[in-house]
């Protein structure tokens, strides 16, 4: 296995417990801190004194090859992200052609050239691994890895790769073959922990967020609403407002959502509790409270007050 790790992705302390990862529907690719001291500028998240084109180019040599700080063949087992198996990485050291190569640009930041095998990406898609996505992992962490790095030219054979394909996010265009960060900052999502429901009980599961919304109530709660055990149709456009007040979120949903949930039949305490389970995971806070439309419901046809204040209910938890 081959492990990518993300080092300049600095959260505050509300959201700690959110990784970062490339989103796709069959490759989910992660993107974690190795352990390592906090760095005091979340620009640079290791202490790396400048860089001459030789030091980088041996760091870059160093990585792909599986040295010190780079990425480790598989140990046998399938690696897991929340619990779910993800396919194995293509073994890098198998696919240079040759050794990597660092140019100095006129902006004085550093350009890469990785040559890899003419069958490389016959190999990655073998392996079940959705190219796009390859690539943004492998890009993103090398442009992490070595902070005075701006792009990476890949070669297959004796070709720069210049665009690619995958059946899950079309085609990128990649002008001359350099890809850098912005290329795949699209795909970047964050994961948050949520609580889905059976009807009966909940379990803790995660949600994908793209990282632009990673710190959006609003977001969170729209994908909140999209699971089991809501009713069909709820959007972004019922979550009004959100406000916290010392320890407790005031969320605002709309006159529309309350007609639903009235209509819907469905366990108003598991709706309850996944919304405030998700909240009070992400936030530094303790207690939510709803309104809808601007007023504070007592009922909605259902036996929830939810006039009240909610603290999560973990004997609800399988």
């Amino acid at each position: 296995m081959l492990t990518y790790h993300c080092t300049n992705y600095i959260r505050k302390s509300a959201s700690q417990n959110i990784i970062s990862k490339i989103s796709s529907k069959n490759t989910p690719l992660t993107f974690s801190r190795p352990p390592s001291r906090k760095p005091k500028n979340p620009l640079i998240p290791r202490k790396i004194s400048r860089f001459r084109t030789r030091t980088a180019e041996k760091r870059l040599r160093q990585y792909l090859k599986g040295g010190r700080g780079g990425p480790s063949a598989s140990s046998g087992r399938p690696p897991t992200v929340g619990g779910a198996n993800i396919p194995d990485m293509p073994d890098l050291r198998t696919m240079l052609l040759m050794a990597p190569e660092v140019t100095t640009l006129s902006s004085g930041r550093q350009s890469a050239a990785i040559n890899l095998v003419p069958d490389a990406l016959q190999r990655i898609s073998s392996a079940g691994i959705d190219p796009v996505c390859f690539f943004a992992a492998l890009t993103m962490t090398l442009t992490s890895y070595i902070p005075s790095l701006e792009q990476v030219v890949y070669r297959v054979g004796d070709s720069a790769l210049t665009s690619l394909y995958s059946t899950i996010h079309g085609t990128i265009v990649l002008p001359g073959g350099m890809m850098t960060r912005a290329n795949f900052g699209g795909l970047l999502t964050d994961e948050a922990v949520c609580y889905l429901s059976n009807g009966e009980k909940l379990r803790q599961g995660r949600l994908n967020l793209p990282a632009s919304e990673a710190c959006s109530p609003r977001a969170l709660l729209t994908a909140v609403l999209a699971t089991e055990g809501f009713p069909a149709g709820l959007t972004e456009d019922d979550v009004l407002g959100v406000a916290i007040a010392d320890d407790t979120v005031l969320v605002n949903f709309s006159a529309h959502m309350a007609d639903a949930i009235r209509a819907s039949k469905l366990n108003q305490r598991m709706m309850a509790y996944q919304l405030t389970g998700a909240l009070v995971q992400r936030y530094p806070v303790r207690r939510v409270r709803f309104f809808f439309d601007g007023e504070a419901k007592n009922t909605l046809d259902g036996d929830v007050m939810w006039a009240g204040e909610f603290l999560m209910d973990y004997v609800l938890c399988e």
